[in-house]
């Protein structure tokens, strides 16, 4: 049987030099070959065929010589973060959602007209939609990281990178966006009492996010593999991809005392394999269902034959199941609703008061005390137990 064909024609070389494309038989010459120009401007119109049902572009408005769009800026640099960000769902899905709004409103326009001024009109607009102040800063540094970017692959001139950075960042309450609420460390108590209605693999994942200081995603990828056993006791987990290797920080995260027992319960599993999987999570719930259908006052248990969702065998980098997992069991146990993004800031808290801030900086991995002061709450008791000490030698 033969292979059907593909709808993504080929970016081709002619024997001229120039690139070109062809649709349903009409030639499209780009420019000069493996030039960033004529990649970006392939991009463009393979983009425009595929979302207009294969039909085939106008070639009045798409001379080889014409100046880069903003469109061919994008469909160049969505192609570039889905290369450095590979198999990262987060960060790709971010940019599209970014190049689709900047495309919608100016995708046309050559991409060195894009001034300040346009850049504060997209800004208003996201912030119209509703986004924090944080978020519509976060989105706007990314389309200045757009265009500079396009300046590296010479689709954009260097000024017109720099005019953009001119336009200041929101500051806080002097504009339409609200201010995020800042992330608080949860009460342990809590934490315990929502432990006791989880199933052994969420208890587990808790119990080291909090007492190791790991961030959500830490958790989600440990592997055995991952962990060296020292010959002191002490076991060093070095995540495969760590938030700040690109900044060639090397992430090791100490796993010492209960939690080296906590953690070996799930290390005996293929080295490659991930520690914590949402189907043992599952299937421990589900258990306790048989146990509970046994009881002659219970009504039986039945397993779906075909459930439309079947549990993973890992917790994505972005799963939702390990949060709704704890506020549901936050509700069984009566207590105020936490997320796990609050455990981090917990750690560091504990951490501070314990030791200093510097303890907490290395035990988080922030390459900064500055960062870690954003994490860790200043005690209230330890504020008065010096403001006591100034009173004594007063």
């Amino acid at each position: 049987m033969a292979r059907p064909k593909t709808k993504r024609p080929k970016y081709q070389c002619h024997e001229s030099g120039q690139a070109f494309v062809e649709f349903n038989g009409v030639r499209f010459y780009l420019g000069e070959y493996e030039t960033q120009k004529s990649i970006a401007k392939y991009h463009r119109l393979v983009t425009e065929y595929l979302e207009n049902g294969l039909q085939t572009p106008d070639s009045e408005t798409h001379l080889a010589d014409d100046p880069a769009k903003i469109s061919d800026l994008t469909a160049e640099y969505q192609e570039h973060v889905r290369t450095i960000h590979s198999g990262k769902s987060e960060p790709i899905r971010s940019a599209d959602a970014l190049c689709e709004l900047l495309c919608k409103h100016h995708g046309k326009e050559p991409a060195d007209k894009f001034g300040p001024r346009k850049l504060e009109s997209l800004r208003q607009g996201i912030i119209e939609t509703g986004n924090k102040r944080n978020t519509v800063n976060r989105k706007i540094r990314e389309v200045v990281r757009i265009f500079k970017f396009g300046v590296s692959m010479e689709l954009v001139e260097p000024a017109t990178w720099q005019k953009l950075i001119a336009l200041e960042p929101l500051k806080a309450n002097q504009s339409a966006a609200g201010e995020s609420e800042r992330v608080k460390p949860v009460n342990m108590s809590d934490v315990k009492a929502t432990a006791r209605h989880l199933s052994p693999v969420i208890r587990a994942m808790i119990e080291l996010h909090v007492l190791a200081g790991m961030r959500v995603t830490e958790v989600f990828r440990m592997r055995p593999c991952d962990i060296e056993k020292r010959p002191d006791g002490v076991w060093i987990y070095r995540p495969f991809t760590a938030k700040n290797e690109r900044h060639g920080h090397d992430r090791q995260i100490p796993i010492v005392g209960d939690n080296r027992i906590v953690l070996g319960r799930y290390l005996d599993r293929d080295p490659e394999s991930h520690c914590f999987s949402p189907a043992e999570s599952a299937e421990w719930h589900a258990e306790q269902k048989r146990r509970a259908a046994k009881c002659p006052r219970k009504k039986a248990y039945k397993r779906k034959t075909n459930p439309k969702r079947r549990p993973g065998e890992r917790f994505g980098d972005e799963s939702g199941s390990y949060r709704r997992a704890i506020q549901g069991a936050c509700e069984k146990a009566g207590v105020e609703r936490w997320t796990p993004r609050q455990l981090r800031h917990t750690s560091a808290t504990l951490v501070r008061e314990a030791l200093n801030i510097e303890a907490a900086q290395h035990l988080l991995g922030h390459s900064s005390p500055s960062m870690t002061a954003r994490y860790a709450e200043v005690s209230l008791e330890r504020a008065v137990e010096a403001a006591h000490a100034l009173q004594g030698n007063g």
